[in-house]
């Protein structure tokens, strides 16, 4: 192995599922994702993508919900947006994660 590596800035994910179709042909179905990586925290922030993350956020805290109840599921909502409100705020540039509570 090369000690002088340089690490590759994008980062792949693969998974595949094996499944039999109505006919009963095995078929395996790959899917690979690539993502840039970055070490600076100011890049990661602002490349969230509000909406995309106020979906996701709404999800979980609906699956709360159904498994406790509509209180347990609202207050893990509110402090999921809290946290990340407050971790956006080490990043002073970040403006696209301070309005997320208006999404939610």
């Amino acid at each position: 192995m090369e000690e002088n590596v340089t690490p590759d800035p994008v980062l792949y994910v693969q998974s595949a599922l094996l499944y039999t179709n109505s006919e009963g042909e095995r078929r395996i179905r790959v899917n690979t994702y690539a993502g840039v990586t970055s070490q600076n925290f100011n890049d990661i922030i602002n490349s969230v993508d509000v909406q995309a993350t106020t979906s996701m956020l709404s999800q979980i805290a609906l699956e709360h919900s159904l498994k406790t109840n509509l209180a347990e599921g609202r207050n893990r909502l509110q402090s999921a947006c809290q946290q990340i409100v407050q971790a956006s705020n080490m990043a002073p540039q970040a403006e696209n994660l301070q309005f997320l509570p208006l999404y939610i």
